[in-house]
């Protein structure tokens, strides 16, 4: 699960992702996402408009989080 996770983040050219995608709207959650691939770390801040690829990978994300194999800590 996760190379296959690290490789979407590959092939999504996660690095190319703006640091944050935002507009001037309220109400809105926003999603940080952190990856580091040894060399390089990227944080990214969506709050509105990200493309595709990023609402993708944070779908991914939460599907894994939302899993059963995840156990809250309390």
């Amino acid at each position: 699960m996760v190379d296959s996770l690290i490789s979407d983040f590959q092939n999504a050219n996660f690095f190319d992702f703006e640091e944050e995608y935002t507009e001037s709207i309220t109400c809105l959650s926003t999603t940080y996402i952190r990856f580091s691939d040894g060399e390089h770390t990227k944080t990214v801040r969506d709050y509105y408009g990200a493309p595709e690829e990023l609402v993708e990978l944070e779908k991914k994300l939460e599907d894994i989080v939302e899993s059963d194999n995840w156990k809250k800590i309390k």
